[in-house]
This record gives C-alpha cells, structure tokens and sequence, in this order.
C-alpha cells in the first residue's frame, strides 16, 4: 500500500462517514511517572514532552507509518508500516534508530479503523493479524503466538491477564467493545451499540478499573469512558470529533486527539478541566492521531573506564574501554570515542568502530541497567615517542540522558622511554 493510497483511502472514508478517521493505535496505560506523548502526523511518527519540547521525528519514509505505542519500560516504540511493501508490525528505538521488522503476517486493514497495536507488560506486541486474529509477537519478531480472539483494536490490561477489543458486529455496522482473559475466555461485553455505532481504540486506566474508548456514530465521534465489568458508562468529550483517548500514566487525565486543530487535549477522568496541550503541534488538519501516552523513561547513568596495557614487544599500546550502564533506566544508544596522543596511531579496532585522525568512534547500543560493553583498540606508537602520553575516552549522546555525566570520561597513561620500551 503506498503513502498516496491511503491518503486517498482516508479522504474517501472522511467524506462518506461524515468525519470518520483513520484511527491510531491503543495500548494500556502502564502505571508511572508521564512521559512522552507519540503520534504520526501526516503518516510519520513522532514523540514530544507534555509541555512541547524535546520533540521527535522518529520515521521520515514515504511509507505509512502509524499507531507508535511505547513499550511499558519506554525503550521501544512499535508501530504499523507498509515499507515492505505491505502493513507490517515493525518497532524501533526512540531516537529512531535499531528499526526491525517483527511482524510477516500482516495488519488487518479496512473499514473505519488503521491498524491498532498493544504492548503487553510481558515485552510482547499485540495485534490483529490480515485474518483479524489477535496475536502476540516478542520484540525480536520471534514467538508469534494468537490468542484465540477475532477482533481489532487489542489493548492489554496494566497487570497483562485481560484484553480488551472490538469485536466483529453482530447487527449493521455495530462493533462492541469486550474485555476477555488473554485466551478468550471469560468475556464481557462492555458496549451495546445500536445500528452504525461502533465502539473502537480501548486504552486502560492505569490501575485496571477502567476502559476510555472512542464511540463512532454518522456524524460523531466522541470519547467515553467505562468500567471494565461494563458498568458505569459515561460521555468525556462532547465535539463532533474528538477521539482516540490516552490516559495519562499517573492516571490523573485522558488525552485525546482534535484534528481540526491539530492538537491534543486532557480531561480529568470526570471529563471536567479540558485542557489543550502545548504538545500540540497545531497550524492546518492533517492525519495528525495521538496513539500513546508513555510513562516516563528513567534515566540511565553510563560510566566509561579506560585502561592501557604495553605488550612486551614494544611499539604498540593496546586499549580497552569499558561502558557500563549503572541504570536505573535502559540506556538506548550512545557514542564512546577513544582520543589519541601524538605519535599515537590506531592500527585495529572491535568491529564497528571508525577510526579518523587521532580518534576512533564506536557505537554503543542498548544497554540493560547493569550491562555493559567493551571495545578493544590496538595502537601504535611512533618512534619519536618520549615521556608520558595519555589518552581519553568520552560518552556522549546517551539517550535517555545521562544523570551523572562526571563518569563519562576516563583517562589511561603510559611512559615510553624511546617507542621501544613503553609501561603502562
């Protein structure tokens, strides 16, 4: 499916549902500090901070690319795109970069709702497949598993032993919102729709008791809220297009998407105290759709140690940098470089680093809190070396950012008394 085509897609879905949109993903709130909100705009995805800054462009492809949700630890972002050629699961880091494809047997798509993808708290993505059967995957795309549900729109439950999802319609155009237990069993329908109203995007409340939801009718769309034994049903918004509800994960708001104005409102979850977001980007309509509202991603400290050692042989310094993340957060990417000192020459570095003038650059990847990750950097020493010589390794560029950046450097020294005697 190209970009152009399902632009034509939605402009025809908008003028023959009177306001009907391509719907972003659902997921459940996980419990915790607020963090980052994500969207697509104009079928790219981005994230930005509740106040507007820090914000993101994590895709930039001709492609579609919608339905960001977070991963419950914020260290991965999984969406829907059809840049193979089809509507593919696909997740990738926060900053954009480590893009895989963990999805092969395709999105549902059709209807009035894009493809709607759920994180479980066990690190696996729920989605409905090109057969709306609901499955689940790992990150790495290995494990696919289905769950026994036919349906859209799967969110799973904070505590990961519910689901709920929209099930096919039984009337005229009257899909209805049910919770089940992860296989199927125990269900309970949580909406009654009459005739071309439709319940769809179900995303949890924080602490399991409650469901926010989109109802579609001709000429509505409308955010409401529901106990998940169905009890309780109430009306949050009240615009003739405001949908797709987020909630907060302290729990203290819903937010929502107004395309008119390209924005993202809050309410409290009595729907009093509407609130426009400076997250929002604002200015002309667009398929601008907020899909997540991620919990605040820990920081996570990176600490470099650098160590010399001197072969016996002479004319050569080896070095080792050591990068360990001290947590309490996943470190997502960084840059370790090793600087060199006169007369110093890089002759063999671990695979992926780069080496350029008197410096070697290596990527450093995702690292658990606790982990770490080593380079080792073989070097030469010039005849004309004399005396002591120190070289320096730096971290820069972590994300998230680094809360203690006094660890980020380290120093490692050696003396040479000509090149062909050096102790370090």
């Amino acid at each position: 499916m190209s970009r152009v085509g399902v632009r034509v897609v939605v402009g025809v879905l908008v003028g023959v549902l009177a306001g009907a949109v391509w719907a972003p993903g659902a997921s459940a709130a996980f419990g915790g500090g607020n963090g980052k909100i994500y969207y697509q705009d104009d079928f790219d995805i981005y994230s930005v901070n509740v106040d507007g800054t820090d914000r993101v462009r994590l895709t930039n492809d001709v492609a579609y690319d919608t339905s960001p949700v977070a991963a419950a630890d914020g260290a991965k972002i999984a969406f829907v795109s059809s840049r193979s050629g089809s509507l593919q699961v696909w997740v990738v880091n926060p900053d954009g970069s480590g893009l895989v494809q963990v999805g092969t047997d395709g999105v549902v798509d059709g209807g009035l709702v894009a493809p709607i993808i759920s994180w479980g708290p066990d690190g696996r993505v729920y989605y409905s497949n090109h057969d709306r059967a609901i499955v689940s995957v790992k990150a790495d795309g290995t494990g696919r598993v289905s769950t026994g549900i036919t349906g859209w729109d799967p969110a799973v439950s904070p505590n990961g032993k519910r689901i709920a999802y929209v099930a096919p319609p039984t009337g005229l155009g009257n899909p209805n919102l049910w919770v089940s237990d992860l296989t199927g069993t125990n269900p309970t329908r949580l909406t009654n729709n009459t005739s071309y109203t439709s319940a769809w995007h179900p995303d949890w409340s924080p602490d399991g008791v409650k469901i926010a939801f989109t109802l579609f009718a001709l000429g509505l769309i409308r955010t409401d809220v529901v106990n998940a034994d169905g009890t309780g049903l109430s009306t949050l918004t009240t615009g003739a297009r405001e949908y797709a509800p987020q909630w907060s994960p302290d729990g203290t708001a819903i937010a929502f998407t107004v395309p008119a104005e390209h924005s993202v409102y809050t309410v409290k979850p009595d729907g009093t105290g509407r609130t426009r977001l400076a997250a929002s980007p604002g200015g002309a309509e667009t398929s601008f759709m907020v899909s997540d509202w991620a919990v605040a991603v820990p920081p996570a400290d990176a600490a470099v140690k650098l160590t010399a050692a001197a072969p016996a042989s002479g004319s050569r310094v080896d070095y080792t940098i050591d990068v360990t993340n001290n947590g309490p957060g996943t470190l997502n990417s960084a840059t370790v470089t090793l600087t060199l000192p006169t007369n110093v020459t890089a002759s063999s570095a671990t695979t992926g680093c780069t080496a350029a003038g008197s410096q070697v650059t290596c990527p450093v990847g995702s690292l658990a809190a606790g982990g770490s990750t080593r380079y080792a950097i073989r070097t030469t020493v010039g005849l004309l070396a004399l005396g002591r010589f120190d070289a320096s390794a730096a971290i820069t560029g972590g994300k998230p950012a680094d809360p203690a950046p006094a660890n980020n450097t380290s120093v490692a020294g050696c003396t040479a008394l000509l090149a062909l005697l050096i102790t370090c």
